[in-house]
């Protein structure tokens, strides 16, 4: 079983791929996959790249605190589950994150 994003009321919203842990970054990285993520989500993720490509930082936060109120959670392929914080997807696929521990 891959790894999953999971909405708030426990639906797949993506799947991940070649996930590690960065210990320099203190954050998952990997491949993911929108299988049912919400329209706005996405919206909010592809916004979010375009303000980090272009260095508009002042408003970065506020558009991470916007993915961040969809309270997603990863669960990993060995079962254990983690609440999601500053998801970051580039163009490409990639992704990174950080879980509450």
């Amino acid at each position: 079983m891959p790894d999953l994003i999971l909405n708030k009321d426990g639906e797949v919203a993506a799947t991940l791929h070649h996930v590690t842990f960065d210990k320099v970054c203190n954050a998952y990285l990997g491949d993911i996959a929108f299988v049912a993520a919400p329209l706005g989500l996405q919206q909010l993720l592809e916004r979010l790249e375009e303000l980090v490509e272009d260095q508009v930082f002042s408003l970065v936060d506020e558009v991470q605190s916007s993915v961040d109120a969809y309270e997603l959670t990863v669960r990993f392929s060995d079962g254990g589950s983690l609440r999601v914080y500053d998801l970051y997807v580039s163009k490409s696929g990639e992704f990174s994150f950080r879980v509450d521990r």
